[in-house]
């Protein structure tokens, strides 16, 4: 596609409350997207689901759990960034998505 110069394929998502990481990427995928010259963003989602947000989010220890599975998959595939969508949270917890935000970057 003409102008396009990023990708954000849906990778990563929270699996559970320990701050467990779905990993779903593909090494052969960011080859080639690297190849087109894309840059490549992979996307982190809480799965929208706000109970889960609370508890994976709720701890530092948890939230350094999911930096450091972010930063291992980032270096696997080579990744330029992460894309966090977040969605469809409690608004108690925002301070700490925004802290998990900060620190990964």
């Amino acid at each position: 596609m003409s102008g396009v110069n990023v990708i954000s394929p849906t990778w990563f998502e929270l699996a559970d409350g320990k701050g467990n990481i779905k990993n779903l990427g593909s090494e052969d995928y960011a080859k080639w997207a690297r190849k087109q010259g894309y840059q490549i963003w992979g996307l982190f989602s809480n799965a929208f689901d706000p109970e889960l947000t609370h508890e994976a989010f709720g701890s530092f220890e948890t939230r350094q759990n999911m930096i450091r599975q972010l930063l291992h998959f980032s270096q696997i595939y080579e990744l330029n960034g992460i894309n966090l969508d977040i969605e469809n949270v409690n608004p108690v917890d925002g301070p700490f998505i925004t802290e998990a935000a900060l620190l990964y970057s």
